[in-house]
């Protein structure tokens, strides 16, 4: 369902949707009898997930030609219908970018947006996965795999693919966030990490149960949090430090209410929203991550009700 709001992800999830299928069929078809099968079953609840999870993208087809309109789509050298080029598709080497975020090089000091605070000698949005840690689990899964294909040298049973498979899994997956649009911001492709921890920890899962006493999931366990002790000191442990703040002093402090006022009655308003802005008291318009908090729901104040959204350019219109 999340895809819904995150271009990004929606190929990412049609990608895992198809290869998921396509392998549950081949359990299906290989581990069931034919009298016991029950294909209507399985292709319906197939297609009412396609629709939950890809409701926005087939109606921007079915309505303009474009699953991600209106962003600036190019499908095998034809441009589909569009009214908007987002500034990050000529924003450099996308694969450079995604590999100098994740190795957190020339990176702005952690925060919860990863801005750059207008400093152009750091990439904007980018790293937020500790590149110490990165380096570590890629190393500890290319060492796994160079073991495996030792073994399997020496040994004429049992030969083992499990770790080979893996990197080869990381590598391919890897070409998904490093290709895309905005390959820099880590928020949208968390998978990535995510996925080559599990890895890792899957494949030395495997290793204690052949007898492994040297390298156990527990030990791993430890120096991950190792790991995340250094983030939290880095951080000033701000995701562990309570907020007592209440929702009345956060909408008086960060909601303008000069454009709350001009809120139209029973009408859905457009509220210009933006990233990054320096002076947010010096701008007429909002800031992205407050958009939320201007629809009338937080609002009581405003005796009548409406409804937002947020756009960062007012010719933009969305769909």
């Amino acid at each position: 369902m999340a895809a819904n709001t995150k271009p990004q992800l929606q190929v990412l999830i049609f990608v895992l949707f198809w290869v998921t299928g396509i392998r549950l069929l081949w359990l299906y078809f290989k581990y069931t009898t034919s009298g016991k099968r029950q294909l209507w079953l399985t292709v319906s609840l197939a297609a009412i997930a396609s629709i939950l999870i890809f409701a926005t993208p087939i109606k921007n087809v079915a309505l303009y030609g474009n699953p991600f309109y209106p962003i600036k789509i190019q499908v095998a050298g034809i441009v589909l219908n569009h009214k908007l080029t987002p500034e990050t598709y000529a924003e450099g080497n996308r694969p450079q970018k995604w590999l100098q975020s994740i190795l957190e090089i020339n990176t702005p000091k952690w925060s919860t947006d990863q801005w750059n605070g207008g400093n152009e000698k750091y990439l904007d949005r980018a790293g937020g996965f500790f590149g110490v840690y990165v380096v570590f689990n890629f190393l500890l899964l290319l060492g796994l795999t160079i073991r495996e294909q030792l073994l399997n040298k020496t040994s004429a049973d049992n030969k083992s693919r499990n770790a080979t498979t893996a990197l080869v899994t990381i590598l391919l997956v890897s070409l998904i966030p490093a290709n895309f649009p905005q390959s820099h911001e880590l928020r949208y492709f968390m998978f990535w990490m995510i996925t080559l921890v599990s890895l890792n920890l899957s494949l030395v899962s495997g290793l204690q149960n052949q007898g492994r006493n040297w390298l156990q999931v527990k030990y791993l366990g430890l120096v991950y949090l190792l790991f995340m002790a250094i983030v939290w000191i880095k951080i000033d442990q701000f995701y562990l430090k309570p907020d007592f703040r209440t929702v009345e002093r956060y909408l008086k402090n960060n909601v303008k209410a000069e454009l709350v006022e001009q809120m139209i009655p029973n009408q859905r308003n457009c509220l210009i929203a933006r990233h990054a802005i320096v002076k947010p008291n010096a701008v007429p318009f909002a800031s992205i991550a407050n958009a939320f908090f201007y629809s009338s729901y937080f609002h009581p104040e405003i005796p009548y009700n409406y409804s937002v959204k947020a756009r960062s350019h007012p010719k933009i219109v969305a769909s």
